[in-house]
């Protein structure tokens, strides 16, 4: 367990030091407009898989209710 403590430690204290100033790509898909697509294709993966655990979770309370009586 410490171990694991002191790794999560060394990597949040390293991520600092990968980062850039400048993202040329972004820029560039910013300008022909891509970037919107980009953006649009993460959220449409973000709903889905809200969506998803909603479905599941509704079907664990029913599963659960039916498991009860």
């Amino acid at each position: 367990m410490k171990r694991l403590l002191l790794f999560l430690m060394v990597l949040i204290s390293a991520t600092p030091l990968f980062a850039q100033d400048y993202a040329e790509m972004a820029d560039v898909m910013r300008d022909n407009g891509k970037i919107y697509v980009v953006v649009g294709v993460i959220v449409l993966i973000f709903a889905v898989l809200f969506g998803y655990l909603v479905f599941l979770g509704r079907k664990l309370n029913k599963l659960e209710e039916s498991t009860q009586k």
